[in-house]
């Protein structure tokens, strides 16, 4: 699984949260899409994460700034929109750690 990934501010993320969700469901909820966020609470800027499945018609709901990347690691890894268990899926950790 290729990642996409792109730093943005709460008032970025919130609204693509939503536009990224109704775009899954459109697509039944494909267990190969899902986006995570990392950023600790605070943080001015926090990244998220996709997979690259339908990754183009996503990208164009906040244009700009994406950037391959690897999967979410680290610190404060949160899951906002998948299907299943995508973290356990796609190896990810959740939580603070």
């Amino acid at each position: 699984m290729a990642w996409r990934a792109k730093k943005m501010p709460f008032d970025e993320w919130g609204p693509f949260q939503d536009a990224f969700a109704e775009i899954f469901f459109a697509m039944k909820g494909d267990p190969e899409m899902a986006l995570f966020i990392q950023g600790a609470p605070g943080d001015e800027l926090s990244t998220v994460f996709i997979t690259d499945r339908n990754a183009q018609l996503v990208e164009r709901l906040c244009a700009g700034g994406w950037e391959d990347s690897d999967k979410p690691s680290g610190k404060h890894v949160s899951l906002l929109v998948g299907n299943g268990d995508p973290a356990r899926k796609f190896g990810i950790e959740l939580g603070p750690h």
